[in-house]
């Protein structure tokens, strides 16, 4: 191999391994999975959104939304995917049995990507207005707001996670 060879070689590698340092870096690396239960005065919570939000700023969110059961699955780009490495604060949300459910939304890609997001923000308008904090009033607002949130996690966990909400909107 040639000097000029060994050189472009050389620069490719690095700059496959800047790359990859950066990406693990800023929160993009590898996803890990987050599972587990809601409960609410030790009852399993249905229908909630919990949402992951990184406490550094930096990262990418992840959410997931609980089954009948009150069990979830964290997502954050497409459903099974997990969480990116990193600290979050953990706030939640209750969702109306007809509000969107971002799991199971589907998309016409025949469609205009402007009219689809603004028929997807149409719906969640009406169906905001339409629970309109009724069943949310059922949580205690330190769970509903990144800055009062008692409840934080580390990703990659041990296991399934387990939040326990209650009436006080305090950690246990």
């Amino acid at each position: 191999m040639r000097a000029k060879e060994k050189r472009l070689v050389s620069c490719a590698l690095l700059g496959v391994f800047a790359f990859w340092t950066m990406t693990f870096v800023s929160g993009c690396g590898p996803t890990s999975s987050v599972s587990g239960v809601v409960t609410l005065e030790g009852n399993r919570l249905p229908n909630a959104r919990v949402i992951l939000t990184p406490i550094d700023g930096a990262g990418r969110p992840a959410q997931a939304t609980t089954d009948e059961s009150g069990k979830f699955s964290v997502m954050s780009i497409k459903p099974g995917d997990g969480a990116y490495r990193g600290e979050y604060k953990v706030t939640f949300s209750l969702i109306e049995d007809d509000a969107i459910d971002l799991n199971k939304l589907t998309v016409d890609t025949n469609e205009d990507a402007r009219k689809r997001a603004a028929a997807a923000m149409e719906k969640a308008r009406q169906a905001d207005e339409k629970k309109a904090g009724s069943r949310n009033s059922l949580l205690h607002p330190n769970y509903t707001r990144f800055d009062k949130t008692p409840i934080s996690i580390k990703v990659p966990t041990s296991g399934s996670v387990s939040f326990k909400l209650n009436k006080n909107g305090t950690s246990e």
